[in-house]
């Protein structure tokens, strides 16, 4: 019998062993659940040094908006967002003889958002507690200000590198192919994806300039 792990402290020892553990017996919703706190700490991140987010007279926008249109943000982009992933994925992947269904992609494609969960809470104490430099990093910084951005901004790093590692081990477990297949999916989904956006904010900008 297949001893269940806990992902929150097993997936920065043991990768692999996690995200297998979490494909095989996690449900569509027991994911969701799973990678709605790395999600919602993504999305709160993007955030950051968004100096446009306050206006001309230097008011800053409410934390507690910010925070809960993160929320929402998350839960869109782990339902929606995660389809488009997913499809590409398995396209790309079908092309390199790969075996995997897009529900088993469109469920290991939200987890790759789980390991910011990390991140959350000094990301959710650097937006409450220095609003202002949360949204300007230039503004002069306090030593508490400068010590939570340091962190959050190493956490982002490592957390990133971590979903590198749970998006080829997902793309190569789901598939049933090698790791450097899973590699070449990744890095093509995200070369087609990319070039889409660009495309359509082209297109965009193109048709505002008639």
């Amino acid at each position: 019998m297949r001893k269940k792990v806990n992902p929150f402290t097993h997936l920065w020892f043991h990768p692999v062993d996690t995200v297998k553990s979490v494909l095989m017996e996690r449900s569509f919703w027991g994911i969701f659940f799973l990678a709605f706190l790395g999600a919602w700490a993504t999305s709160l991140f993007g955030t950051m040094d968004q100096k446009n987010m306050v206006t001309s007279s230097g008011d800053l926008p409410n934390s507690f908006i910010i925070i809960f249109a993160g929320a929402v943000g998350a839960i869109f982009a782990l339902i929606v967002g995660s389809i488009f992933t997913a499809f590409f994925y398995w396209l790309v992947g079908k092309i390199l003889k790969g075996t995997g269904s897009f529900v088993a992609l469109y469920k290991g494609s939200m987890f790759l958002t789980f390991p910011h969960f990390l991140l959350f809470p000094f990301v959710i104490i650097y937006l409450i507690a220095y609003p202002a430099n949360f949204y300007n990093t230039d503004l002069n910084q306090t030593a508490g200000s400068i010590t939570l951005a340091i962190i959050v901004v190493i956490l982002a790093v490592i957390c990133s590198i971590y979903t590198f590692i749970v998006g080829i081990v997902m793309l190569s477990e789901v598939h049933q192919y090698s790791k450097w297949k899973a590699f070449f999916t990744m890095i093509l989904s995200v070369a087609v994806i990319s070039a889409i956006i660009f495309a359509c904010v082209g297109i965009f900008l193109g048709l505002t300039q008639l």
